[in-house]
């Protein structure tokens, strides 16, 4: 399976959020379809969203202050 494809395919029938909204059945989505009220999120990808958050505050305090 060539996961390009299907990620395109993806993309065209729902779309990609990169905030949470309702889809069309009420339930809380992000990304590309992703329930989050029924599947939420695995812990390596609580792990990976929190070490992004962490990345990008440690780039925005290096702008910021003069170390």
């Amino acid at each position: 399976m060539d996961l390009e494809i299907l990620f395109e395919q993806l993309k065209d029938f729902e779309g990609l959020e990169l905030k949470p909204y309702r889809c069309t059945s009420d339930k809380l989505t992000i990304g590309l379809g992703r329930n989050l009220e029924d599947n939420g999120i695995t812990e390596e990808e609580a792990y990976y969203l929190a070490e992004n958050d962490i990345d990008n505050l440690m780039d925005e305090l290096d702008r910021n202050i003069p170390w």
